[in-house]
């Protein structure tokens, strides 16, 4: 199915049954942070880390690092979370993300999410989140646990992970220009200096004679004041999209 099995350790004898299955990673919950012990110990098996900071101030998500630093594991990810299940939007603070980028520009940080629904996972990839953590069930009628109603269930996985890859693909780049896919919509929408009335060859062109018209294949209304004052050069018809070559 290509999904990638791993695990959340509560003590040591749970971090060595995991680093004898040869898990690929570990998870430190949120209550763990400060667990320095555990941490190192998860740290040591040189997997790579992912530490929740869910009810944390900085400096115990700095000394988490640290630990994990101290044990030889610089692989380690930080995840914004608020420990409350479920947690409503106001309390989700997503812009957290971006100051623990700013903190640890070194680590990657993303989201462990305990809304409802998927639309916050959506806005933390937009946010810059390179990984998203969201509970899951088969069934969010299932007894037993409170995580299964505020779970997402399988169409909820699906449409959160479509949705975060169309999010991905929509960030795009961060220059400005014209894109390949607007050409069409560049010189078709965009207006030209158009002559208002009829310009004949010779005859020194004033504001009067001009207007603003698509397509845009002309010269652009940002130099009319270039074209006032020139002399034409052919005769240009009422209503012609005028070029440079024209005066």
């Amino acid at each position: 199915m290509g999904l990638t099995a791993f695990s959340t350790p509560f003590d040591d004898e749970a971090v060595d049954f995991l680093a004898s299955l040869d898990v690929p990673a570990f998870k430190i919950a949120s209550a763990d942070l400060t667990c320095h012990g555990l941490i190192d110990r998860a740290a040591r098996v040189g997997r790579p880390m992912i530490l929740s900071t869910g009810t944390s101030n900085l400096a115990e998500v700095e000394e988490a690092l640290e630990v994990c630093r101290r044990a030889g594991n610089e692989r380690v990810a930080i995840l914004h979370c608020t420990l409350k299940y479920p947690c409503p939007p106001e309390g989700i603070n997503l812009r957290m993300m971006e100051h623990l980028m700013r903190a640890f520009p070194e680590v990657p940080v993303g989201l462990s999410d305990h809304s409802l629904g998927i639309s916050v996972p959506q806005a933390a990839v937009a946010l810059g989140a390179c990984i998203v953590e969201k509970h899951y069930t088969v069934d969010k009628k299932l007894p037993g646990s409170p995580d299964h109603h505020l779970s997402v269930d399988p169409a909820d996985m699906k449409a959160m992970v479509e949705g975060i890859r169309t999010v991905e693909k929509a960030l795009g780049k961060s220059t400005k220009g014209v894109e390949p896919l607007e050409e069409e919509a560049h010189r078709l929408a965009r207006r030209s200096v158009t002559a208002e009335r009829a310009i004949p060859c010779g005859a020194t062109i004033t504001r009067e004679m001009l207007t603003y018209k698509r397509p845009g294949t002309g010269i652009s209304p940002r130099h009319l004041d270039l074209v006032v004052g020139r002399i034409a050069r052919v005769d240009i018809p009422e209503d012609t999209t005028i070029t440079w070559e024209m005066v």
